[in-house]
């Protein structure tokens, strides 16, 4: 793409995802399943950099033509439906959610149960905590990460999303030693890792930092919140949601600290970020 390459290294993700995204339908016409592949890997690269209408966008593609090739009921279209819910709930589109979910139980109903118990207990786990129903999304969440590497093993994307989530549930349920002991193990495995992400380690890194606020653990929260506040603004940007809630958290930790000057230093720097996302006319 003419536009990525003049930009070279200062390319951003969100660049290189959207120029594949406008090449991907000319190229793979002829071949429906590698289409709906890689329209399946656009769905979860771009929910990784939390833009979720293309993400949207892309596992609706990626839904469809399984379903046309495949079948509604094939392992590729469950699996692509179980993500579009996810995708949606991250909007806080909950009806369409709510829809799609009642689909999948209907669908998934013959499925091997390993996978069946995987794909609904994820879709629900996931729906319940965007939703705010925090005491219903913990069971369904270690439910889902108790069945993902036998119900998907290479699928390492679902399993990451997942423990993120099960983080989060544990915190939004008061469970602040199991929150950053999860966090703590997800950490050191994504660091173990031969081909590591380093967006996914920056989340990671949030997480727990957001964890050890609530055990009045300032110091290695901040220095985890800066930590992978620099992965951020290098991948994605500093308007990116991700940076913005980062900015956040570090003005929260200032003002439970009372450092006003530090507090007034990340306000602005979320009003900056703001601006770069949504621009002046959002404020105007």
């Amino acid at each position: 793409n003419p536009f990525v390459a003049a930009k070279g290294a200062s390319a951003s993700l969100k660049d290189v995802l959207a120029a594949a995204q406008d090449r991907v339908a000319g190229e793979f016409a002829d071949y429906p399943s590698t289409e709906a592949s890689i329209h399946s890997s656009l769905a979860a690269l771009f929910s990784a950099i939390e833009l979720m209408p293309n993400a949207e966008a892309e596992g609706r593609k990626a839904l469809s033509l399984y379903e046309h090739d495949e079948g509604a009921t094939s392992r590729d279209a469950l699996q692509a439906r179980s993500r579009l819910i996810y995708f949606l709930s991250k909007q806080s589109k909950f009806d369409a959610a709510l829809a799609e979910l009642n689909t999948l139980n209907d669908l998934a109903a013959h499925s091997d149960p390993v996978y069946r118990t995987y794909l609904t207990a994820s879709a629900w786990g996931n729906y319940h905590l965007d939703h705010g129903e925090y005491d219903k999304a913990l069971p369904e969440l270690l439910e889902a990460v108790g069945t993902v590497t036998r119900a998907q093993p290479n699928d390492t994307f679902a399993r990451d999303a997942l423990r993120l989530n099960l983080i989060a549930a544990y915190r939004y349920n008061n469970q602040a030693d199991k929150s950053q002991q999860e966090a703590r193990s997800l950490l050191a495995d994504l660091e173990s890792r031969k081909n590591k992400n380093e967006l996914a380690v920056a989340y990671a890194k949030h997480m727990l930092a957001r964890s050890l606020v609530m055990s009045n653990n300032y110091d290695e929260a901040e220095a985890l919140l800066l930590d992978a506040q620099k992965t951020i603004i290098q991948l994605v940007g500093k308007g990116n949601s991700r940076n913005i809630m980062l900015l956040t958290d570090l003005d929260d930790i200032a003002m439970r600290r009372k450092d006003w000057p530090k507090a007034l230093e990340y306000a602005q720097k979320s009003y900056e970020a703001f601006i770069e996302k949504f621009g002046e006319a959002h404020f105007a």
